[in-house]
């Protein structure tokens, strides 16, 4: 195996394990929004004590992979930063939000609620957004002028791939990240019965 191949390993594993993780990160912060104005059942309470251990574990994965990209493939790196400058900068700043919600919703109980909405609509954005990487890579969207490639938005957003893929990572974070917590809720001793009992006698 060749040095590329070992590099190539090792970025795609760190990416493979980031997605499962953040997807079962993000879909716990978007049921913990949907159940938050629902007091009969402990879904929102549920999601919240999963995020807690979690969410610092997601981001040390999503330091490895721009660490192991800009190691191995600086060159990729640099063409990759100029063309994700923008879907990348949104990207950052709803994962600077959602982690400040983490951070004060246990010491600003005034604003939890105000928070947990917040986190819960990053939660769909932000795989709809880390998702868009893929197509972008493909090339068709990228193009180069004078030896600078740019990201064309318009051809983009107006692609029925991109919105494929969206829906695909949209759906899979809220399958996944519900099958996660019914389990969590499981070994946590709070049976899905139980949680759910206030909706069925609705």
């Amino acid at each position: 195996m060749t040095d590329e191949l070992i590099a190539i390993s090792i970025l795609w594993g760190f990416i493979f394990i980031y997605a499962v993780m953040a997807t079962m990160d993000f879909g716990a912060g978007f049921w913990s929004m949907v159940y938050i104005n629902r007091p009969q059942t402990k879904a929102t309470k549920i999601a919240n004590r999963y995020l807690s251990p979690t969410w610092e574990v997601t981001n040390v994965f999503i330091v490895a992979i721009v660490v192991a990209l800009v190691s191995f493939f600086p060159g990729a790196t640099f063409m990759l930063g100029t063309i994700l400058l923008i879907p990348g900068s949104i990207i950052l700043l709803l994962l600077t939000v959602r982690s400040a919600f983490l951070v004060f919703s246990h010491v600003a109980p005034k604003y939890e609620k105000v928070l947990v909405y917040i986190s819960g609509i990053s939660g769909l954005l932000i795989p709809a957004f880390l998702i868009s990487v893929l197509p972008i890579t493909h090339g068709s969207f990228v193009e180069t002028m004078n030896g600078v490639s740019r990201l064309r938005l318009d051809r983009l957003f107006t692609s029925p791939h991109e919105y494929a893929f969206i829906a695909f990572a949209i759906t899979s974070t809220l399958f996944l990240s519900s099958l996660l917590l019914a389990d969590y809720s499981n070994e946590a001793n709070e049976s899905v019965s139980k949680i759910f009992v206030g909706d069925i006698q609705e």
